[in-house]
């Protein structure tokens, strides 16, 4: 596939999560089970705790650390809608479930802030737009290779070629998890 397309393709995907977000978010959120989304939102306040901790740490430290726990917490996502079969499966279902734990979040925590400005000032933030870009490339390549499995034989150029994309679509994630430890720790 040409990277023309595949640029236009990732370009859909990331305008679909963030469709996918506000239907969690504005609506879905209450299909879900409220054990499951305290679970989510457990997880999302220890991030969250770890961005607002005043340390001893120097700040390079605390941002490091911060975009590790970030990056490992977004890489199990990346990984699982790189999949080929399931991945779209698991790419719809985690981007709505992440706006319902988001809403759920708001909801036990921020009272006094309209839900509109939380998700606002969620789709400002820059590393939206590059962690959806490298989850993007990564569902692509769930696509393209589930495409290769069913219409020909996997080749040694088909494997090298996911592998290579996935490894730009980790480095992609890495950046948005560090713009994101930057963005808690300069502005929460």
């Amino acid at each position: 596939m040409r990277t023309r397309s595949k640029l236009i393709i990732w370009i859909s995907i990331v305008a679909l999560s963030i469709v996918l977000l506000i239907i969690g978010y504005s609506y879905l959120y209450v299909v879900f089970p409220k054990g499951l989304l305290e679970q989510g939102v457990n997880r999302l306040s220890e991030v969250v705790e770890e961005g607002l901790k005043s340390s001893k740490d120097s700040s390079i430290d605390l941002i490091l650390r911060l975009t590790l726990t970030i990056m490992a917490n977004n890489a199990i996502a990346n990984t699982l809608f790189a999949l080929p079969f399931v991945g779209p499966l698991f790419y719809v279902y985690t981007i709505v479930f992440t706006g319902a734990i988001l809403r759920y979040y708001v909801e036990l925590y921020t009272k006094s802030i309209p839900h509109e400005k939380i998700m606002l000032s969620l789709l400002t933030t820059p590393h939206t737009y590059i962690e959806f870009l490298a989850y993007a490339i990564a569902l692509t390549e769930s696509i393209i290779l589930t495409t290769v499995i069913v219409k020909t034989i996997v080749n040694r150029k088909h494997l090298l070629g996911y592998l290579a994309m996935l490894c730009i679509s980790y480095a992609v994630l890495f950046l948005a998890a560090f713009v994101e430890a930057l963005t808690m720790y300069f502005f929460l």
